[in-house]
């Protein structure tokens, strides 16, 4: 509905300064209250939107953290004392003439060059790997980094099984699905020395 000009003026002629300047006044304060109020619903609808953002964001971290705690709490572990143990039988300076493997973990040229890659190091010496912390670390990262990594991509499950057998018979007879005997007693003595933990 739309107001007649003619009558506003004619009502605006009718009032006393006073009564003009009291209306303006009214006026005014009623624009201000609707801005305040269009101001306040303005900075409520944003508070409520980085609200729902803050939620979004603090809901996602706790699916992360949850997601990375039970990959940890339930993941498989080796136990490195009963590989060294059927690998060397803990002789830390054992050595295989035939696959030249050295240490305690029986560490193969083909495994330490995998790490030299992988860790960008050129060089190595061989005679290292009789270094009992060297060779154990070589053989951390094989065993729960390099193995896990390889199974994962050929979509293979990251088990304690699947590990060892990747160990003893390398990633492509665990992809095609040959377990040697000797990786079978491997597995079978490996379960008796950790009580088939």
């Amino acid at each position: 509905m739309h107001s007649n000009p003619e009558f506003t003026h004619h009502y605006r002629k009718e009032l006393t300064p006073s009564q003009r300047a009291i209306e303006d006044n009214i006026v005014e304060e009623a624009k201000k209250r609707l801005h305040g109020f269009i101001d306040e619903e303005v900075r409520a609808a944003n508070s409520r939107a980085r609200m729902l953002i803050f939620v979004i964001i603090a809901v996602t971290i706790i699916i992360i953290l949850l997601a990375a705690w039970w990959s940890v709490a339930h993941a498989e572990t080796i136990n490195m004392e009963a590989i060294a143990q059927i690998e060397s039988s803990g002789n830390t300076f054992a050595y295989n003439y035939r696959t030249e493997a050295r240490g305690l973990y029986q560490i193969t040229p083909i495994c330490l060059k995998d790490y030299k890659q992988a860790h960008k190091i050129w060089y190595i010496d061989p005679q290292m790997l009789f270094k009992p912390d060297f060779n154990t670390e070589v053989a951390l990262w094989y065993f729960n980094v390099r193995i896990p990594k390889y199974l994962k991509y050929y979509k293979k499950p990251v088990t304690t099984e699947n590990i060892i057998w990747a160990y003893n018979a390398g990633i492509g007879n665990v992809v095609k699905g040959i377990m040697p005997v000797e990786t079978k007693n491997y597995i079978e003595k490996y379960a008796r020395l950790t009580k088939g933990r």
